[in-house]
């Protein structure tokens, strides 16, 4: 998937392995019952690979964020119901079979833009930053996510999720902590968590995680692009 990347040197250094069912069953955790599972499904998306099979688009992951989908645990959850008599669009998985358990990657239409989701039953992953690793193209940034987009079924279906093992070792530890209350790495440079009071008996948090990996990418972008311009 890599060998034609613009980044192949710099991605060879890093791991990466593919959504397994153990993952899958670890990402739906109830949150009412295991708090410390928000924080576990932040760090381990973050600096993920998603990679379109069929054309072969592919983004590494670079700011998400998760919210539950329950209204007593996360005000900010993802809309639904109907909107003049239409259903609105959500991330919910579809009753046909996916690619993984209970988890798939969908772009929505919202007022901003295209979004890029990864659906999960829990919780919704909104990706925030990105950046294309298969040409060398400007990073996505903000809720809108112009550089890649899964607007046909097949698609949503056949879009391949890949772990960083970094990210991995990482939040295996937070499977475990049921006393939990933070980010794994508090510094600046690479997580954000963002406390919204809520009118319920839950606060609300905003999990929005920075993969620290991205600026070495983005460097790599920059020298390709100064070289393009010149």
């Amino acid at each position: 998937m890599l060998a034609r990347f613009p980044y192949v040197k710099l991605l060879q250094k890093w791991k990466y392995v593919e959504l397994s069912a153990e993952y899958c069953d670890l990402l739906n955790y109830d949150w009412t019952f295991h708090p410390q599972m928000k924080y576990f499904a932040a760090h381990l998306l973050v600096g993920s690979i998603i990679n379109n099979i069929i054309n072969n688009e592919t983004i590494v992951v670079n700011i998400i964020e998760n919210y539950d989908r329950k209204k007593i645990v996360d005000i900010h959850r993802e809309p639904s119901g109907n909107k003049k008599h239409n259903a609105t669009p959500t991330s919910l998985l579809p009753p046909c079979k996916t690619r993984y358990l209970d988890v798939w990657s969908t772009t929505l239409n919202s007022k901003s833009g295209p979004t890029l989701v990864i659906g999960i039953q829990i919780f919704n992953a909104l990706i925030t930053s990105s950046i294309r690793l298969d040409q060398p193209t400007r990073p996505s940034v903000g809720g809108a996510t112009t550089n890649f987009q899964l607007l046909r079924v097949d698609f949503n279906l056949s879009t391949g999720i890949y772990l960083d093992e970094e990210s991995i070792e990482k939040t295996k530890s937070l499977t475990k902590n049921i006393n939990a209350t933070s980010l794994l790495d508090p510094s600046p440079s690479h997580t954000s968590a963002i406390p919204i009071q809520s009118t319920f008996s839950m606060i609300s948090i905003v999990e929005e995680i920075q993969c620290p990996k991205y600026l070495l990418i983005l460097g790599h972008l920059s020298s390709k692009m100064e070289i393009k311009l010149h």
